[in-house]
């Protein structure tokens, strides 16, 4: 019982991640650069994803 209920935990988890692991790395590079100039092409890169 406690695998089944870790697996219905996980696996949306492991899911959101996998799909949406373009917005969530480019929220991690904005730690690094602070320009807003930078910051804004970053974000125009991903726009069609």
């Amino acid at each position: 019982m406690a695998d089944l209920s870790a697996l219905i935990i996980c696996l949306p988890l492991l899911l959101y991640l996998l799909m949406d692991g373009t917005d969530l790395g480019l929220g991690m590079l904005f730690f690094w650069f602070h320009d807003d100039r930078q910051r804004e092409l970053m974000t125009h890169s991903i726009l069609p994803v």
